[in-house]
């Protein structure tokens, strides 16, 4: 059995957010603690109400605290799934949610909210050589609560330069910004090209990176024509 602290940390370290953020965010939702607090319930100093750990549920998107806690979760069938299974799972599960038919028709309001259309781009961006990003051939896809409330758009994956972190095939969705920090992953226009990549920012020079280890990085020189669309969320 899992303790909450460290996976607390671990989720709040994959959104980037540091203690006195995720404090604040709490705050936001009503929840009375400081970045001290945020400390203690992650070192395991004390634990955080129930009412707390579905607001934390909520804010980091975790998904099943049951499975986060005990390993599987015997009440929700995807915990028996590999991360590919669950892939695939809910491939399916996003089909029956784009069809009306399928949908509760008692949804409240906040949930109905979350399901929105987002700008899934037809014309692959690389994660190998890399091709044009055409921003006119795009096909709108629902988006459930299971994407990331920050999403703007998504784009799907060819080529394996990414993996084992993003597949071939894969959809991932982006959030549209034009700066990101070193090791972030996005994607990026570099002289003409559309990509995928890891940005890498060294003393000696930047690059876009691969996490395939197949693939030699891309430099980006003082001439290149760089532009960020957006990052992975």
């Amino acid at each position: 059995m899992n303790t909450i602290g460290p996976i607390l940390a671990k989720y709040r370290k994959s959104k980037h957010l540091t203690q006195p953020e995720l404090a604040l965010l709490l705050q936001k939702e009503g929840i009375d603690v400081t970045e001290k607090g945020v400390s203690c319930w992650e070192s395991g100093r004390t634990e955080p109400g129930y009412k707390q750990i579905f607001t934390l549920c909520k804010i980091l998107e975790i998904k099943d605290i049951y499975e986060e806690i005990f390993g599987v979760n015997p009440y929700n069938r995807l915990s028996l799934l590999n991360e590919a299974g669950k892939e695939r799972a809910n491939e399916y599960i996003d089909m029956l949610v784009s069809k009306d038919k399928y949908l509760k028709h008692d949804l409240p309001a906040s949930t109905s909210n979350q399901i929105r259309e987002l700008r899934l781009y037809n014309l692959r961006v690389s994660a190998g050589t890399g091709n044009i990003l055409d921003s006119d051939d795009y096909e709108l896809i629902r988006a459930d609560e299971f994407v990331p409330p920050s999403a703007d758009f998504a784009v799907q994956i060819t080529g394996d330069s990414m993996t084992p972190l993003i597949k071939d095939g894969q959809i991932v969705y982006v959030h549209s910004q034009n700066t990101l920090e070193d090791g972030e992953i996005g994607i990026f226009s570099l002289d003409g090209n559309a990509y995928c990549k890891k940005l890498l920012k060294k003393k000696k020079g930047s690059f876009l990176l691969s996490q395939n280890k197949r693939y030699d990085p891309i430099p980006i020189t003082e001439t290149s024509n760089l532009h960020i669309f957006g990052k992975i969320v």
